[in-house]
């Protein structure tokens, strides 16, 4: 089932994107006939029903992800469209980089104390149904959101000059995240890192930063060789003739359908 990931949900998160990837062109066209006015409304509705009540109501059920049947694909699309109201019409009160670096800063804060105070008095929150400390950082909680807006406001303008290294580097992330997060996530982990055993020592916050630099490194090791098999493979059938009257055949005979529905 691993060689049909997409299919079997085997990494939640390709498995979403892939399928925004394939509904996004109506998500767009969407977006362009949806008023500013009526495109805020909308998304106040979203982020109340996904975002704001989770947050607060899902403390009886130790998860912002449990609620009006809640999926991941579901805030993926969310993501979507506030991205696309950002690009659009921008976030006045993100225009300011001073109140960005501020609510970034207080957002990271809370969900940092939020672990201190679940974990202190976590009698008390088990008795209300939460025993997960990390609470506050599931995707769709408010101050997660919130650090996420954050952080892509304050690097969405930053103009950078092109740097081989960095986009080499950045080709293989998501080879290396596919290689970890796999089955041998528990297999890394627990039998080559050990991570469990060295929990008590001083220095685990190291060994655990040591730990993914080198699954980093070997992980993108191992993604650039499997882009230069697929250079000399899959990617010299992409480049011929063949390829391309398929191409465009499916092209035409997808347009003809969409033309018919």
């Amino acid at each position: 089932m691993l060689f049909f990931s997409f299919i079997f949900n085997s990494y939640w998160f390709i498995t979403a994107y892939i399928l925004l990837y394939i509904l996004s062109p109506f998500f767009n066209k969407f977006v362009s006939k949806i008023s500013q006015n009526d495109f805020k409304k909308l998304l106040v509705v979203l982020l109340s029903l996904y975002c704001a009540i989770p947050t607060v109501l899902g403390l009886l059920n130790n998860s912002t992800e449990t609620l009006f049947y809640y999926s991941r694909f579901i805030w993926l699309i969310i993501m979507y469209l506030l991205g696309a109201y950002i690009r659009l019409y921008s976030l006045k009160f993100f225009s300011k980089k001073k109140n960005t670096i501020l609510i970034a800063a207080c957002s990271f804060t809370v969900m940092v104390i939020g672990i201190i105070i679940i974990y202190v008095f976590r009698d008390f929150f088990a008795k209300i149904g939460t025993t997960e400390v990390a609470y506050f950082w599931t995707p769709n909680s408010i101050p997660m959101l919130l650090l996420s807006v954050a952080i892509f406001e304050l690097f969405k303008d930053i103009k950078l000059k092109y740097n081989k290294i960095i986009n080499t580097l950045a080709s293989t992330t998501l080879g290396i995240y596919l290689l970890h997060d796999s089955v041998l996530n528990k297999y890394i982990w627990k039998n080559i890192f050990r991570t469990l055993k060295c929990l008590n020592s001083k220095y685990y916050l190291l060994y655990i930063l040591a730990s993914s630099i080198i699954i980093f490194l070997v992980g993108a090791i191992i993604d650039l060789i499997r882009q230069l098999f697929e250079r000399i493979t899959i990617g010299k059938f992409f480049e011929s003739n063949l390829y391309q009257k398929i191409k465009f055949k499916c092209q035409k005979m997808i347009h003809h359908i969409l033309n018919c529905i």
